[in-house]
């Protein structure tokens, strides 16, 4: 009976201490399971709060980035005007340029033109006057040459008289 009742308090004793291990591991895992569940939402509040954090810096840099988008398209515009209106200068200058080049190369072809229109029209002068003094020249040897040749008529009329008198001299001889 001793033997039981020790037993039996002692199986008492390790039924309390197992209470007790029961009880300690159930608080223990109560606060575990807790623990992690606060973790878990801290970690969901975290997330959520880096979400909001990194929305409202997507807003904002989305704010800034339009912001220098616009900026940036006004140098640009501001830039491309300023390049055209050089542009359309340099092209004012070229084609002044060009018509003066123009105007230049039509009064220097303008002289050039005359000036050879000039020398034509003494060179067609000098030769129409030698034309004109060899065509006298001309006339004067037509007129000798006809007046020689009238003159060889006389002198081959008289060369025969002058045969037929010889020639009646000699037969009368």
């Amino acid at each position: 009976l001793l033997y039981t009742i020790k037993f039996e308090m002692e199986v008492e004793r390790w039924e309390a201490r197992l209470e007790k291990l029961r009880t300690t591991f159930d608080r223990k895992r109560d606060s575990i399971f807790q623990r992690l569940q606060e973790i878990e939402e801290d970690k969901q509040s975290l997330t959520e709060q880096k979400r909001a954090e990194a929305d409202k810096l997507k807003k904002k840099f989305a704010g800034i980035f339009i912001k220098k988008s616009i900026e940036e398209r006004k140098i640009r515009e501001k830039r491309q005007a300023k390049e055209k209106a050089a542009r359309a200068r340099n092209n004012a200058w070229l084609e002044e340029q060009k018509r003066k080049r123009e105007q230049h190369l039509l009064e220097v072809n303008k002289a050039f033109h005359d000036k050879q229109v000039k020398d034509m029209a003494e060179i067609t002068s000098n030769k129409t006057s030698k034309i004109a003094q060899l065509q006298v020249k001309c006339d004067y040897y037509n007129k000798c040459s006809a007046d020689i040749f009238t003159e060889n008529k006389k002198l081959e009329g008289k060369i025969r008289e002058l045969q037929e008198i010889q020639n009646s001299i000699d037969k009368d001889l």
